[in-house]
Formats: structure tokens, sequence, C-alpha cells
């Protein structure tokens, strides 16, 4: 299987196609060789790590595509005691890599339905990042159309990749002022979204 940069949807190889969490998989696979990756840490004065043979070690990780948990073991063996004994230390840490979404990378439909007094607009918002990761259920979505009205876009913390839907319905004399509604999540402006 070749190894993607970016995600795609529909991505068939020699007539098979690719599913979003087998790309995933193999990007994964890929960037840490079967999800672990040995690093050497340096006490050089070049690698973040002060200055040369003073006993601080460091090291830069680099390969965080996949959002996630990602979990870190640092073991230092052969470390002699004060009393001359050789003993070791280790020392363990989980960092999260949070969805980095992208408006141009996300799914965002509206439908709109003309009636007597006004439109209905059907608003569905998949926010996910480069590498088609979703932001999942649970954050804050608004929309706010300027000069008229804000909006909650709810998601169903049934759908797992986080759909937030609305429906706003606006007079045909709210039009006239209002043309697009503005959408934040979890209180920073995401995209602006022409009606």
């Amino acid at each position: 299987m070749h190894t993607p940069d970016r995600l795609k949807e529909g991505l068939t190889i020699n007539g098979e196609t690719i599913s979003l969490a087998d790309q995933k998989l193999e990007l994964l696979n890929h960037e840490l060789k079967r999800g672990q990756k040995e690093l050497r840490l340096y006490d050089d004065g070049k690698h973040n790590d002060a200055e040369p043979n003073d006993g601080i070690y460091a090291a830069a990780f680099d390969k965080t595509k996949i959002a996630g948990s990602y979990n870190f073991r640092v073991v230092a063996s052969g470390i002699r005691t004060d009393v001359g004994e050789i003993t070791s230390r280790e020392w363990t840490k989980c960092i999260n890599n949070a969805v980095n979404i992208d408006h141009s990378f996300s799914r965002i439909k509206v439908d709109k339905y003309k009636t007597r007094l006004g439109i209905k607009y059907y608003i569905t918002i998949v926010p996910m990042d480069s590498f088609k990761n979703y932001l999942g259920p649970g954050s804050e979505v608004k929309g706010k159309i300027p000069n008229i009205k804000q909006k909650d876009i709810t998601s169903d913390d049934r759908n797992v990749d986080g759909t937030y839907k609305a429906e706003v319905f606006l007079t045909y004399k709210e039009i006239e002022y209002g043309q697009k509604i503005i959408i934040y999540i979890n209180n920073k402006y995401f995209t602006t979204i022409k009606l």
C-alpha cells in the first residue's frame, strides 16, 4: 500500500478502494514503524539539551500527524549510585495531540427550502483536519448571522464522526440583511458560509 501525506476518500489502489481507517493505520505504521519508535537521546548541546556533557539529555519527536494519544517511555539504565551500585530509572508521559480542524478539509453542506414566509436552511458541518481526523462530538459550535441572530449548531452524541446540524429560518426581509452565517467552534472562528 502507498503511504499518503494526506488521506483521501475514495482512494483506490489496483482497483481496490482503501478506507480512511486503513489509510490512517498505514500512515501510522509508516510514520511510527508499527506504532513504536525508538529515539536516541543526546547530551551534546545540539539537540535542545543545554550544554554538552552536562547530564541533560534530549531528542525531538515530530511524527504526530495522526491525532490521538502518544505515550512516551524513557528508560535510563547503567546509572551508578553514590554507593557504586548500578541502577535504572524509568519515566512515562502521555501527550494528547488534538485534531487541528480546517474548514477546507471539513464537510459543510447547506440545503435550503423556500416557504411562503422565507427560507429554511438545513446546515450540516463535519469538522475535520487535513488527515480526515474528525473533531468528534461534544464541541461548542455556534453560527452567527450578522445583524440578525445567533444559532447553536448541535451534535447528536450518537454520531461518532461529530456531525453538527442546525436549522435556521430567515424571513425574506431578514435575508436582505444577512446572507451569510459565521461559524465558531469552541469560541474560535472556523468559517463563513454564504446562504
